[in-house]
Formats: structure tokens, sequence, C-alpha cells
């Protein structure tokens, strides 16, 4: 697999940190910052100069939080819908009589 941001070693580091000790990843965080920062000006460059391939790093970069955000948003839209229910059948845990 052709590499990205992240080493293999810095893929096993950061999915099992325990196993490391804290100087080597403190160290690796830093270095994969200061990626971060490059990536962000690499990203300024491809949005300056080809925005479709900038389009692409961005959808690749964020379609999975955004996926996960609008299933978290789906969910809590139904619980809202389910409590609005409770209420207007008048079912809700409080009691439509005041008691």
């Amino acid at each position: 697999m052709p590499r990205a941001l992240l080493t293999d070693r810095e893929r096993d580091v950061i999915s099992d940190p325990e196993n490391v000790p804290a100087g080597t990843r403190t160290s690796l965080m830093s270095r994969i910052e200061s990626k971060i920062e490059v990536m962000a000006e690499d990203a300024k460059l491809l949005r300056e100069n080809n925005p479709e391939l900038a389009k692409d790093l961005h959808e690749a970069v964020c379609r999975q939080e955004f996926d996960e955000r609008a299933d978290n948003l789906e969910a809590e839209l139904e619980e809202v819908k389910r409590r609005l229910e409770e209420i207007e059948t008048g079912s809700d845990s409080e009691g439509r009589d005041g008691t």
C-alpha cells in the first residue's frame, strides 16, 4: 500500500500506544504534527492550482467523518420523533394529568 501521511511504524504506534515507550510516542506524534502542517500547505497549493484534486483530497479526508455525523443526526432525529410522538399521544413519562 502506498504511504500517504503515516508510515507503517506510525500506524502501529497509534494503534497500540501502550506498547511503546513514552519518549518514542512523543517523538512520533511531533513528527506527525509536522507532516500535518506540510499537508495543509499542500492542500492550499492544490486549492490554488488544481481545485479538482483539492476537492478529491477533501472528500477522501472528510467523507467518513461526514458519514458518521449524518448517521448520528439521523439517530437523534429518530429519538426526537419518538419523544414528540409520546408527547402527542399522551404517553410521555411524566404523564398528561399533572400527577
